[in-house]
């Protein structure tokens, strides 16, 4: 019999895109280094560092091909929760990073030198993209998500559907989905309490 499957997310679940992002900023753009962050809290970059809609998205094209896309970290608790899906589902990573070719392979980079050989699918869609078509290509399964719409269309395929907390989401809510913490949370319950994963 076939493992389960399980859909993650990377940015914000497994990867620590703000933190990567913040970095890459600082380091790059002169512009916005000036004026630094306005709103830490915002999901959007052009709120977050006082900059246009056009410039923040720049800025995510040009990070998304710059070499150190493919040095982010993991989030607290997030390898463990990783490696212990793995033990008993198959993993597939539904990341909105943008889907041209350099952006993809590191990613695919990125992901393969933290978790090996993990993951049977890594699928890349535009930035800033809904995941429809991929989510639609699974069985019911667990989804676990950080943006709050992409969380709720996984509902319509049948999944079951894990919120992870983020300050961007604090307000949104649905009686369909279940909060979670961290991955770890939702690695927990996945797996069922007679699993141990440890706590992010």
């Amino acid at each position: 019999m076939a493992k389960p499957w399980v859909l993650l997310d990377v940015d914000g679940v497994i990867l620590n895109w703000d933190q990567a992002v913040h970095t890459y900023i600082m380091r790059h753009c002169d512009s916005v280094t000036v004026t630094g962050l306005k709103d830490a809290h915002a999901y959007d970059l052009g709120a977050r560092y006082g900059i246009s809609t056009e410039q923040a998205h720049q800025l995510v094209w040009d990070f998304h091909h710059h070499a150190s896309f493919a040095e982010l970290e993991c989030m607290p608790g997030s390898a463990d929760a990783v490696h212990a899906l793995a033990q008993t589902h198959r993993l597939a990573a539904i990341t909105a990073c943008g889907d041209a070719a350099v952006t993809r392979s590191l990613r695919h980079q990125n992901l393969r030198s933290l978790f090996g050989n993990c993951f049977q699918a890594i699928h890349c869609t535009q930035t800033f993209a809904q995941k429809n078509q991929y989510l639609e290509q699974y069985p019911p399964s667990a989804w676990v998500e950080d943006h709050f719409l992409n969380a709720v269309r996984g509902l319509k395929y049948g999944h079951q559907c894990f919120l992870v907390n983020a300050a961007h989401n604090s307000e949104q809510h649905h009686s369909d989905i279940t909060r979670v913490s961290s991955l770890a949370e939702a690695a927990q319950i996945i797996l069922g309490s007679h699993n141990h994963v440890p706590a992010a």
